[in-house]
């Protein structure tokens, strides 16, 4: 049994939500959101970016405003696997971090371009 990239299941689960929040028969506003849930925009915001962990109450809560089931929102165990995850270390500014290689190299490209 492999182990679970939590960071990657948090950036599918924002993805997730991104996509349904801004789709154009649902499109709501991070700032709509937050208010409905009484979160603050920027919660919003780290949510989808995979940056804040939301606890499943809230996860609901999120689900019940955008119309979705749950399960909708939660990514395939082989996309969450550590060994499925092949991510790639990136330098921004100060910080490291990883990411997809396609993403990888985009930002290499934009570094290139500055």
């Amino acid at each position: 049994m492999s182990a679970i990239n939590a960071d990657r299941l948090y950036q599918l689960i924002g993805q997730r939500i991104r996509e349904r929040r801004e789709s154009s028969d649902s499109f709501i506003s991070q700032a709509q959101l937050a208010d409905s849930l009484g979160l603050e925009r920027t919660s919003i915001t780290n949510i989808e970016r995979g940056a804040q962990r939301a606890p499943l109450n809230v996860l609901y809560e999120i689900c019940a405003k955008l119309e979705l089931e749950i399960t909708e929102l939660l990514p395939q165990l082989a996309e969450v696997e550590k060994s499925a995850w092949s991510g790639e270390d990136v330098v921004v500014g100060k910080k490291s971090l990883k990411v997809s290689p396609k993403t990888a190299q985009f930002i290499e490209a934009l570094k290139k371009r500055a």
